[in-house]
């Protein structure tokens, strides 16, 4: 069994992207995201985006989304 975790993504989408094709090349079993997708970083709003989408059609699962949801609520919209 593989197993990814992501983790302190901070709004790094180039990298994030890196990180998913080199996933979907190698395959696990399980892909788990452990927060700070947004916090800093130049494309916050992206990643945020980025990582529902995977969510919703990979099956990406989210273990600590705390920080990314009160940001969304506080600010209406991350941009």
């Amino acid at each position: 069994m593989k197993i990814a975790i992501l983790s302190d993504i901070h709004g790094n989408l180039p990298a994030l992207q890196t990180v998913a094709d080199h996933l979907e090349a190698w395959q696990p079993n399980y892909i788990f995201v452990n927060g700070d997708v947004v916090n800093r970083g130049p494309n916050p709003a992206a990643c945020l985006r980025f990582v529902e989408q995977k969510q919703r059609d990979n099956g990406w699962q989210i273990i600590h989304w705390t920080l990314s949801i009160w940001l969304t609520k506080r600010e209406g919209e991350i941009s």
